[in-house]
């Protein structure tokens, strides 16, 4: 009981200031990272998941997007400006429990976890910034250079094996059973942000289909609850890939959407952390990354331990299925 009620109060503590920034009317998701996305000060290291998701957000409010606990910042000669605030950040941890239906005995659960942790900016430093952090400045002392679109373009061919693309009619939409995405033509669209971003919607929710991350079956149905979770996976998905491609992202920013989110997730916290762990996924699976090497922790919960079960795309073609959130750290 103890445990299980640390997790819920653990959601609660992650999910406070995603809340808060709904209530505001502010869609937390669309914080345009052109420096590039929340790391870990002490690595280097990029935060995923749903620390990717706070970090960005809430980093809008400093300057680097590097971050540490206490005690690492002051390893590194720092010390933390008087009334700064901590973050929190997740983790998993695997708790083991007796069961003697099991074969070894054992009931193994994952439990979502949080440490605190502060900007580099939050700190002073007496003899200088970590390299680390200068070496970035250096790098990033002209942001925003490039062309986002070519870059997208780019990160579109590259899909280690997409779904067919197709370019045609008036509705957006991907289709599980024919492993297809099909989009208008961009000349449709009120601008390429908006074409971009909608293809990494739809190309999002094709890495669920089950010969990639196997979100779902495309078989059956799945209810009204359920497709809400993909979409909200997606919608993500799309706003980490367009960090990536260096576009910022358009979101509807109106009242009664945010309200509409802000019900779902206050409803169930822990709905956004798994969404956002599974869009992280999707992202890189969408870039071919190697997870092994970017993780910093190896537990990796089934997401029937954090959330049920979220299903695909579109109602007409998908059903159910097993998901897996990410190690968030």
């Amino acid at each position: 009981m103890k445990a299980t009620q640390e997790k819920l109060d653990a959601y609660g503590v992650l999910t406070a200031k995603i809340l808060d920034a709904l209530k505001d009317g502010t869609v937390p998701w669309t914080k345009p990272w052109l420096s590039g996305p929340p790391r870990s000060l002490s690595t280097g290291k990029t935060y995923r998941g749903f620390n990717q998701l706070l970090l960005g957000f809430l980093g809008r409010e400093h300057d680097t997007p590097f971050w540490g606990t206490y005690n690492q910042l002051g390893e590194m000669g720092g010390s933390v400006k008087k009334g700064e605030r901590s973050t929190p950040v997740s983790f998993w941890k695997q708790l083991e429990f007796p069961d003697e239906k099991s074969e070894d005995g054992t009931k193994k659960i994952m439990m979502c976890r949080y440490y605190r942790a502060f900007n580099c900016d939050q700190a002073e430093w007496q003899n200088g910034e970590p390299r680390m952090v200068k070496e970035w400045r250096e790098k990033h002392a002209e942001v925003g250079q490039g062309n986002p679109h070519e870059q997208a373009e780019k990160m579109i061919a590259s899909f280690p094996g997409r779904p067919a693309f197709e370019q045609r009619g008036m509705v957006a939409f991907y289709s599980p059973s024919d492993d297809q995405v099909v989009v208008p033509k961009p000349e449709l669209f009120e601008s390429q942000t908006a074409f971009y971003q909608t293809t990494f919607h739809e190309f999002v929710h094709s890495t669920g289909h089950p010969k990639r991350l196997n979100r779902f079956d495309v078989q059956s149905c799945p209810s009204n609850e359920e497709y809400s979770k993909e979409e909200l996976i997606a919608e993500i998905g799309a706003t980490f890939l367009c960090n990536e491609a260096g576009i910022e992202p358009r979101v509807d920013q109106s009242a009664a959407y945010c309200k509409s989110w802000l019900a779902k997730l206050t409803a169930d916290p822990k709905i956004l952390v798994a969404a956002a762990s599974l869009a992280a996924k999707a992202a890189d699976h969408f870039l071919g990354r190697d997870r092994q090497q970017e993780q910093q922790n190896d537990a990796v919960p089934s997401i029937a331990q954090v959330v049920p079960q979220i299903s695909a795309a579109k109602p007409s073609n998908s059903r159910e299925g097993q998901l897996e959130a990410e190690a968030e750290m």
